[in-house]
């Protein structure tokens, strides 16, 4: 009775190693792209909120934001923002493009996000605290909106569906929306 018990316990405690071990392996893990340079993380975690409920979803891949050296993104792929990132110059959105904002994450884009008529942007949160942040005060005096329509144009469709966002323009255009249309 006493190995019976001992046997168990053995088989008990393994199942929870290996139940771990497979959780272990679920998280997002960091693949270099050979082709762009681009690190890419497989199994991003994240927040659904389009059904009305918070829904845990994972994305099979995302480019990490920190790894992106050109101003265009989307065409239907995932982007997580994992650190603190700063972009000087307009970041364009085409096609259809989901943002990540994890938890230790901050992208700061002083000359905004451009998401024209036709484009979407859809934001995530890795978390249900929000914590992740996107910043976009515009400091030029043109008419482009924070996020969405450039000068003269209209915006597309932003959907947030997580995290912290700040969206000011100085002159004319939208925090969150269309360009300055005159």
């Amino acid at each position: 009775m006493k190995t019976i018990r001992k046997t168990c316990l053995m088989l008990f405690f393994a199942s929870w190693i290996i139940l771990a071990f497979f959780m272990l392996h679920l998280t997002a893990m960091p693949v270099h792209a050979e082709d762009t340079g681009e690190t890419v993380m497989t199994n991003v975690r994240y927040i659904d909120r389009s059904s009305g409920d918070d829904e845990i979803k994972y994305c099979p891949e995302a480019i990490a934001m920190s790894t992106v050296s050109g101003n265009t993104i989307g065409n239907g792929k995932w982007y997580i923002v994992d650190e603190k990132i700063t972009r000087n110059s307009r970041l364009r959105i085409t096609g259809e493009c989901n943002l990540i904002l994890s938890s230790h994450g901050k992208l700061e884009c002083s000359k905004g996000i451009s998401v024209n008529r036709g484009n979407t942007l859809n934001i995530y949160s890795d978390y249900y605290d929000d914590s992740g942040w996107l910043y976009c005060e515009l400091s030029s005096e043109d008419g482009d909106a924070a996020i969405g329509g450039d000068e003269k144009k209209n915006g597309g469709t932003i959907n947030i569906q997580g995290g912290s966002i700040y969206a000011e323009a100085k002159c004319y255009g939208a925090g969150i929306g269309g360009g300055k249309l005159w």
